[in-house]
């Protein structure tokens, strides 16, 4: 075998296939039950039935240090500005930003193993604090996927994003019940028939908008019309003040989580389920009465506690 063989990228000469060819041959593939194609997830998403945009979101992602937003550092700060029209589809990104920032202190082992992110690539960087808030003031809506993790650097660093609606893509869109078994972006667009190169900010946004364009299986319009009818539905933060100690393991069963700062048990609970909470609440932890504190959730503390 001689050296050009050896270092043939693609057996049987497909590098010299045609892009239409290979399309074709994945098409025959998809089309057979046994098999299953990816393909590469493309950045430009636009939906082709998308009206005139009517407004604009701002999809984010952060890389950290670590996972407490107060002691650690964010080291990547990746957003995308993207439109959608009226009906909830995505009429495509606009701008993108993708910055490093010195934590001022030696990125983690298994930080830098995770995202790439080495020392070096951060050393002397800085957002730049105008041109961030130039994307925020362009939006009016932030969203990112697992948005309390985010939000909680987010606020910290850039304190006139809290003031901002909120929206999550894990949270906001009832995947499960739409058949799939997980929350997670990758696996979620794995589902979509793509896949990309994750574990760094950016390559997350360009996702997260991607399986925003998507139409929802059940043909209720796309994942991003499911993210905007919930984020935009009642909710209430629902603390179980004083409840006994023994009530624990129940709270713990009906998804309520315990927040130590404050010694109580909370939930965050649709303003349709509120009443079924509360009767819950009554019958199983305060003996008859009803003992909870309510508030009601505003657009711009979502995913704040």
């Amino acid at each position: 075998m001689n050296d050009d063989a050896k270092q043939d990228p693609m057996p049987d000469g497909l590098d010299a296939v045609g892009d239409s060819d290979l399309e074709a041959l994945a098409a025959r593939l998809d089309a057979h039950a046994d098999y299953r194609v990816l393909r590469r997830l493309e950045r430009d998403v636009r939906d082709p039935e998308a009206g005139p945009t009517v407004r604009r979101a701002l999809y984010l992602d952060v890389e950290t240090t670590g996972m407490d937003a107060s002691s650690d550092a964010i080291i990547e700060l990746a957003m995308l500005l993207f439109g959608y029209d009226a009906e909830g589809r995505v009429t495509g990104v606009e701008e993108a930003f993708d910055r490093f920032e010195d934590p001022g202190r030696p990125i983690p082992p298994e930080i830098q193993k995770l995202t790439g992110i080495t020392d070096a690539d951060v050393q002397g960087q800085a957002f730049d604090d105008a041109e961030v808030e130039r994307f925020r003031a362009s939006a009016n809506l932030v969203i990112a996927h697992n948005a309390r993790f985010d939000r909680s650097f987010i606020d910290r660093r850039f304190p006139a994003f809290a003031d901002m609606p909120w929206a999550c893509s894990q949270a906001d869109v009832p995947w499960r019940a739409m058949g799939l078994e997980s929350a997670k972006l990758e696996y979620l667009v794995y589902r979509m028939g793509r896949f990309y190169d994750g574990h760094r900010a950016i390559e997350d946004c360009h996702a997260g908008v991607f399986l925003l364009a998507q139409s929802a299986p059940t043909g209720e319009g796309t994942f991003m019309q499911r993210l905007l009818d919930q984020a935009r539905t009642p909710a209430y933060l629902v603390e179980a003040v004083g409840s006994p100690y023994e009530t624990k393991d129940r709270l713990r069963l009906r998804r309520y989580k315990w927040h130590n700062p404050t010694k109580t048990w909370w939930k965050i609970v649709p303003g349709e389920a509120l009443e079924e909470e509360r009767a819950w609440l009554a019958a199983e932890v305060y003996g008859g009465r009803n003992g909870a504190r309510e508030r009601r959730i505003e657009p711009k503390d979502r995913f704040k506690f």
